[in-house]
């Protein structure tokens, strides 16, 4: 069993400033690798954030290729179907726990 992988990762630097004046997106152009296609119960976690920092996810939709994202219950869609849940992102662990609907293109995108 072969552990999924990102890549392409930018490196950023933010000032506060940008910061405060809008949300910003990290990295809209991160490859997911996964040799056995199958990202059911995996999570992705983004970790090391200080009290300060919000990390969350961009709303783009529900319709075919948009990611979904309510804040208020944390499911997380991909094309209007559940791919997993998200908690955290305040000044602690951001996490997406996936569902057996999950797919390296849904995760990717």
């Amino acid at each position: 069993m072969t552990a999924p992988t990102l890549s392409a990762l930018d490196a950023i630097v933010f000032t506060e400033n940008d910061l405060s004046a809008a949300p910003r997106i990290i990295d809209a152009d991160v490859s997911l690798t996964d040799l056995e296609g199958n990202l059911a119960n995996g999570q992705l976690r983004v970790r090391g954030l200080l009290a300060e920092d919000i990390v969350s996810l961009f709303n783009r939709g529900t319709s075919t290729g948009e990611v979904g994202y309510d804040a208020l219950t944390g499911e997380v869609t991909y094309g209007g179907l559940l791919i997993g849940v998200a908690s955290g992102g305040v000044g602690a662990d951001f996490t997406i726990a996936f569902n057996g609907d999950a797919t390296v293109a849904a995760v990717e995108a």
